[in-house]
């Protein structure tokens, strides 16, 4: 594991075209040598890159991490985060919408028009034009924790036909890479409707594994069992209308998103600590090591053995 942390953190900035590829490079080097058939799928809009290992068409388990890195949040933004919660979005909205309209009790219109603008700009020039350096939680916990089942997997060839392992681009622009993923596999004749769709994003840092997913909870449920079994705090919530990563785009099959996250100064929500931000230097090794443990041991479960 440490060996590996070293080579992500040389790939922790992948937000160019140039810092992709480099990054897609590399992962065909490492698929190679753990024996994986793979292709690179590219599609024109706002053109996205994905890296998907070869499985069968009908697959057991398809297992996904984003490794495009975002911009800089500003820092008003990550308090009230641990105020209300990732978990919590509707909450949030309705704390600035409070905020905003206590300002505008005083009638003010100077005073209005200042907070309106700063509050815009603090936002909007670092979230649209600041690429952040520093990445290590979101996601290169979750491409660490994919590289780790990828060589847990390798030495079963029954797996690899069953188990799907995906890179998905473009998920820090609302989601459009996953999307785009989507609809190719149903062009292409992937039945992904009948597999239980896993994404694996920021899990480097936090003390709950959070399962998230958007109405429907089967694969939530089989996750939950696997973690209390082994004495593992964990939480399924359901997201309902909100996205919180790549699992959004395939809500009907039940897909469900795994993040480690810390409970929230108002209770009931959990935050993902320090991601959009220069603070995301470090990750737990304890954490990527439970995750992809559960997981192994998931996968093993639940996935069909017409190959063994």
């Amino acid at each position: 594991m440490d060996e590996l942390l070293l080579e992500l953190q040389r790939y922790q900035k992948r937000n160019s075209r140039k810092e992709k590829n480099d990054f897609i490079d590399y992962l065909k080097q490492k698929f190679n040598k753990l024996g994986f058939e793979f292709n690179v799928v590219k599609t024109k809009l706002i053109n996205s890159v994905h890296f998907e290992t070869v499985s069968d068409d009908n697959p057991d388990i398809i297992l996904m991490a984003h490794y495009d890195t975002g911009t800089i949040l500003p820092c008003w933004y990550e308090w009230l985060i641990r105020l209300t919660g990732h978990t919590r979005s509707i909450l949030t909205a309705l704390i600035v919408l409070l905020v905003f309209k206590l300002v505008s009790l005083t009638y003010n219109e100077i005073i209005i028009n200042i907070f309106t603008i700063t509050v815009g700009l603090s936002f909007f020039i670092p979230a649209l034009f600041i690429k952040n350096q520093h990445t290590m939680n979101d996601n290169t916990s979750g491409v660490m924790a994919l590289l780790l089942l990828a060589e847990k997997i390798a030495v079963d060839d029954s797996l690899k036909k069953r188990v799907k392992i995906v890179f998905t681009d473009n998920e820090e622009k609302i989601l459009i890479g996953s999307y785009q993923l989507r609809k190719i596999w149903e062009k292409n004749g992937l039945n992904y409707k009948n597999a239980k769709i896993i994404s694996v994003d920021c899990i480097g840092r936090g003390e709950h594994v959070i399962i998230s997913y958007n109405f429907v909870n089967s694969i939530a449920k089989e996750l939950i069992k696997v973690f209390e079994k082994n004495k593992i705090r964990a939480k399924c919530i359901n997201m309902c209308l909100v996205p919180l990563s790549d699992a959004y785009n395939f809500w009907t099959t039940g897909a469900v998103n795994i993040n480690m996250m810390y409970k929230t100064i108002i209770p009931g929500g959990y935050y993902i600590k320090n991601i959009h931000s220069y603070r995301d230097k470090e990750i737990s090794k304890d954490n990527i090591k439970l995750i992809v443990e559960s997981l192994i041991e998931y996968i093993k479960t639940y996935t069909t053995t017409q190959y063994s």
